[in-house]
Parts: C-alpha cells; sequence; structure tokens
C-alpha cells in the first residue's frame, strides 16, 4: 500500500515539476504580428521591420527558450469524481491519454542566442542579417510503453517501440534574407540559411519489437547511435559494441573557443519562403514556410549499430543479495551482446529541421489596433501540431507595441500569450510570453493540495533590445496606418 502511495505521489510531482519547467521558452505566434519588432522578421522573411534601418543590442538581439510535450499534466493527473487519479489507478482513463499521444508522445526543448542582427531598407525592398546559436533536444516515447502500465506485459502480446527517438542538436545558423515589394499589394521575402553544425547525437530505430512468448521474451532490434561530439572517441570492444568512451585529456582553451565561430565543417542549409498581399487598406493575407532544411554531420563522428534478434527467459527470482544480482545482470549484458550484431565506425549522417507552416490574416480596425489570426502548422517525423491563433494587436509608434493572443491548439491546450514592445528614443526593449495557462485545478492527495494548471503543455519567453532608425518607418510609407 505504501509503495502505490509513494508511487503516486511521484506521479504528482512530475506532473507539476513539468508545469513549472515550462516557463521557460520561445514561440513565434506571438511575434507574427508585433509589427514595430524588427524581429517580427523571424517569423515570416517578407514582413519589413518598420523602419528605415535597425540593429540589434550586439549579444542580446534575442535570447529564448522553448519547451512543447504532447502530455500535459491533467493527461497523467485525471479527476474521477472528487478525486485525482494517476496511471497506476483503476479509474484512470486510458483512452485519454492515448488521444492526447497519438502514435508516440512527443517532447522538445529549445535555446536560441543571436548575437547579431540588423537590416536596412532599399527603395523596393528591405535587407536583413543574422547570427544565431542553437540548440535542442527531442524524445518521442512510443504508445505501447503506456500500455504496460494500462495492461501489464501480457502473454502472447507484442510491443512496437520502433518509434523510440531521441535527438540534440547544437548549431550556428546564419541568416540572409531580402523583402521585395512586387507592387502595392505584394510582398514576397526569402531567408537563405547557411548552418555550422557544432555537435549532434541521435539514437533511432528502423525496427525494435519485444514479444512476450509465454516463457520467454524475445526483442528484434535494428538501430543505431549516431554522435557527432568534439574531443569524444567511441572504443568498440571484439563484438563492435562500445566498451568506453575516450575522453581528449589534451583540451585547450582555444580548441573550446574554435567550436564557437562557425567552420562549416558539419554543413548545412535551411530557407524560409514567405508572401504578403494587401486586399486593401484593410485587410493584409500573409504565408511563410519556414525550417526547410538539414545538417550534414561529417566531423568527430562516432556511431553504433545493433541489429538482429535476442530470447531473454527471464531474471532469477531467487537471487536476493546484491552481487548477485549485478552478477546475473551483467550475464544478461553479456548474452545479449553476442546475440545481437553491433559496429561501432565513424558514420556521417544527416538531421532534419522541423519546418513551420504560418497562414494569417490582419484586419487593420484603425490607425493604431490590428485584429490577427494565424494557423500555425508544425511537422514532425511521428507527429503533427496544429495551433489556432487570435489576436489584438495595438501599436502607439513612439512609445508603445503590445498584443495579446489566444492560443488553441488541436488536440492539446488553450491559453494566453502577451508580447511588449517598449521604446525610448531609437532603443527598443521586447519580451513576450506565450502559452501562458489561464486554468488552474486544485489538487487534493490525502492531507496535499496543490494549485496547478493541469492544462499546460507548452509556455514561451523571448525579449532583446533593438536599435530603430527612421522616424516615419518606410521611406515611401507611413509608420502608422490609418
Amino acid at each position: 500500500m505504501k509503495k502505490h502511495i509513494y508511487i503516486k505521489k511521484a506521479l504528482l510531482t512530475v506532473a507539476l515539476l513539468y508545469t513549472v519547467a515550462t516557463a521557460f521558452s520561445q514561440n513565434s505566434n506571438l511575434l507574427y504580428y508585433l509589427e514595430n519588432v524588427p524581429q517580427v522578421n523571424y517569423t515570416n522573411p517578407a514582413m519589413m521591420p518598420r523602419a528605415n534601418s535597425f540593429f540589434s543590442l550586439p549579444g542580446f538581439s534575442s535570447v529564448s527558450l522553448d519547451l512543447k510535450n504532447d502530455i500535459a499534466p491533467k493527461d497523467l493527473l485525471q479527476k474521477s469524481g472528487d478525486i485525482w487519479v494517476t496511471p497506476i489507478d483503476a479509474a484512470f482513463d486510458y483512452d485519454q491519454l492515448y488521444k492526447s499521444i497519438g502514435k508516440s508522445a512527443q517532447t522538445s526543448t529549445s535555446i536560441g542566442y543571436a548575437p547579431l542582427y540588423f537590416g536596412w531598407r532599399t527603395k523596393k525592398g528591405y535587407f536583413t542579417f543574422s547570427w544565431a546559436l542553437k540548440a535542442g533536444a527531442f524524445a518521442s516515447l512510443p504508445k505501447d510503453l503506456f500500455k504496460i502500465t494500462e495492461k501489464g506485459f501480457e502473454s502472447s502480446t507484442t510491443l512496437n517501440l520502433t518509434s523510440l527517438e531521441t535527438k540534440m542538436m547544437m548549431y550556428h545558423e546564419i541568416s540572409i534574407g531580402y523583402a521585395h515589394k512586387v507592387d502595392e499589394r505584394l510582398t514576397v521575402g526569402a531567408h537563405i540559411k547557411p548552418i555550422s553544425g557544432i555537435a549532434a547525437a541521435q539514437m533511432k530505430y528502423n525496427r525494435l519489437t519485444i514479444k512476450n512468448e509465454q516463457t520467454s521474451y524475445s526483442m528484434n532490434v535494428d538501430g543505431e547511435l549516431l554522435t557527432s561530439v568534439p574531443f569524444i572517441e567511441f572504443v568498440p570492444n571484439e563484438d563492435g559494441f562500445p566498451e568506453e568512451i575516450n575522453e581528449d585529456d589534451d583540451i585547450s582553451g582555444s580548441d573550446i573557443s574554435s567550436e564557437s565561430v562557425p567552420s562549416f565543417s558539419n554543413f548545412g542549409m535551411a530557407v524560409d519562403l514567405g508572401a504578403v498581399y494587401d486586399l486593401n487598406n484593410k485587410i493584409s493575407f500573409s504565408a511563410s514556410l519556414n525550417n526547410l532544411g538539414f545538417i550534414k554531420w561529417k566531423k568527430n563522428l562516432n556511431s553504433t549499430t545493433v541489429n538482429g534478434e535476442y530470447t531473454f527467459t527471464g531474471p532469477d527470482l531467487s537471487i536476493t543479495e546484491t552481487d548477485e544480482i549485478d552478477e546475473a545482470y551483467d550475464d544478461i549484458i553479456d548474452n545479449m551482446k553476442d546475440a545481437l550484431n553491433g559496429e561501432t565506425a565513424h558514420k556521417s549522417f544527416s538531421t532534419t529541421l522541423s519546418p513551420e507552416l504560418f497562414l494569417g490574416s490582419v484586419y487593420h480596425a484603425n490607425h493604431v489596433l490590428d485584429m490577427g489570426f494565424i494557423a500555425k502548422s508544425t511537422f514532425a517525423k511521428y507527429n503533427f501540431r496544429q495551433e489556432f491563433v487570435v489576436s489584438a494587436n495595438l501599436n502607439l509608434y513612439k512609445a508603445l507595441t503590445t498584443n495579446l493572443a489566444y492560443n488553441y491548439e488541436i488536440g492539446g491546450s488553450k491559453d494566453l500569450g502577451l508580447g511588449l514592445a517598449l521604446r525610448l528614443g531609437p532603443a527598443q526593449l521586447y519580451i513576450l510570453a506565450n502559452h501562458i495557462p489561464y486554468q488552474f485545478d486544485k489538487i487534493i492527495d490525502g492531507e496535499d493540495e496543490y494549485i496547478a494548471p493541469t492544462k499546460a503543455e507548452s509556455f514561451s519567453f523571448m525579449m532583446g533590445i533593438n536599435f530603430i532608425f527612421g522616424k516615419h518607418g518606410y521611406r515611401n510609407d507611413p509608420m502608422i496606418r490609418r
């Protein structure tokens, strides 16, 4: 009974800590219509910054973090009558959990830092240039993993874990952008983005199944671990599996600092494409397709592949001594290595970025107030996210630019966003926070009580400082719409 209570409290803690962790992230939904902030060009390369020229404070153009998750606290903590239940309780509704997960539950975290960003307007266009450092981590957990807690691992059943995947990347991104005003109504734009990879690790499977065959378990696996990480090397054993990882003990400060400068040894390329069409003075439509790209990793390579089938009869339950348990575990690992085929090498590989599609429209109510709508689609390997955003955008040219947004994600969260840009002379400070939860529940677990936003899945944050020049915005177009 005590074990049940401890597990339940652990699940409660994980769900609540997840809610706290989401307080650091970046999202472009708010930025899309914050038109007096030059970084609006990040979201759609056809959107020209409303200034003759600008540059961001060197080293503080933008700082952003982003966390997204398919599983909200409400998916692990469900209300059944007057009590809250977890996946270990009989009243837990697994169908609700599977509806949120889909084929696999995905989570991703990304960090962005842009030390340099500037741009200037020409007669019919706008040039932008930025240099950013980006890092991200991604994990995909197969739906069948959660079936174990629902039904256990029943005899003659097979778990398909092929969608199990983890990925980490860190890279430099250079962006050279140009927006061109085709005529009075149509503007098009593009970003060409050379990428220099710093480090990456990716574990994925072409096949991973585990079958319960009553008296034994059989595992069929075909997978690989691919890495490009400076200063380490895998050392294989006679069976081809990594025996140890050697770290370079002679790393100097210059070696580390060299990784902070783009070398393009791990070369990649991405593009952003966008368009804005002004139907009339009141209504505009826009579209952009961002992050179409890849990175080819060729430096600091270490890889391990494994394939084959392994049969496991189960642990000896009579063993109780710690040393005997450790020895039995080592035997299992050794037998698995003997049964499977392994190879350690220096294999090059490619990783892709996550494309995003924006479709937007805006209604200019008057010279200070716009009403905006966005449909945002995010494409991932085993999943697809569809979000809709409505926003009210206030643009007071010399002092304040702000917007308030409502986000709705199909099969996901419903939350708020707030963007704010303050200007004093040419200096502008902007801060964005998106996916702010507004629904809270009181969770009662015995004598403990928690107040938590149980429906929260994501939270976003971004900030930076710009210097904007050009009293009237565009040379041939007023800063404030009339």
